[in-house]
């Protein structure tokens, strides 16, 4: 059954620096600090991995950036990775995240499959929502650590 949700919780340093080069899909770890790699699983079954990247980008807020594989594509793809999502999570002053902004939907076609796959990202109950901004992840000045991830298929 194919990844249609991907949940994280944890923590997301306050006080990461603002990166000093511009992202680059090809050079994820190199352009992002902070990352999570899970296995989501194709309409067939098969596991691929996709890599969720964090940056700071501004005083309580982080983008993130969703990378698969080119390979793993059917899509015209010439460099070996392709980002298939991307967005922003603003954090209140207390550490709780206020709001998630999606700029690109996380939708890609895995190669062997007949349709678009999309996968929701649930990084919590976002304050801005009526949620507690503290069930996902958070923005405090602790160390980095994604406690919980999980590919729910």
């Amino acid at each position: 059954m194919a990844t249609s949700q991907v949940s994280l919780v944890g923590n997301l340093d306050a006080r990461e620096p603002l990166p000093q080069n511009e992202w680059n899909p090809q050079d994820p770890s190199g352009t992002a600090r902070i990352s999570a790699i899970l296995d989501v699983h194709d309409a067939n079954g098969a596991p691929h991995e996709m890599g969720l990247y964090f940056r700071k980008a501004d005083v309580n807020r982080f983008e993130y950036h969703v990378v698969i594989a080119s390979e793993a594509l059917q899509r015209p793809e010439t460099a070996p990775n392709a980002e298939v999502g991307s967005g922003a999570l603003q954090f209140d002053t207390d550490g709780g995240l206020d709001a998630v902004e999606q700029t690109e939907l996380v939708q890609f076609r895995f190669t062997g499959t007949t349709s678009d796959q999309v996968i929701e990202l649930n990084f919590g109950s976002p304050k801005s929502e009526g949620g507690s901004g503290r069930d996902g992840l958070t923005q405090y000045a602790l160390e980095t650590s994604i406690n919980y991830q999980s590919a729910n298929e």
